[in-house]
């Protein structure tokens, strides 16, 4: 299954997006002259290492309160 990516959330070095489906975050980052690169982190904020973009698992519990999730995700994270 493919994420599901809702809104954008940027600050001055990272874009934010969080799947509506599974809740995983993707993290965008932009440091001045250097290439932009990409993280994942899970619906508990630890960062998820894999090749591409971690498949996405569904979460049934993901679609209750996505815009909460959102919300807290962007306080969390560093």
């Amino acid at each position: 299954m493919r994420h599901s990516w809702l809104y954008a959330y940027r600050d001055q070095y990272r874009t934010f997006h969080v799947c509506a489906r599974c809740g995983m975050t993707r993290i965008t980052h932009h440091e001045g002259e250097r290439f932009p690169w990409t993280t994942y982190h899970d619906r508990d904020g630890c960062e998820v290492h894999y090749a591409a973009t971690p498949p996405c698992d569904g979460g049934e519990d993901a679609l209750r309160q996505p815009h909460d999730r959102v919300r807290s995700t962007f306080v969390a994270l560093p």
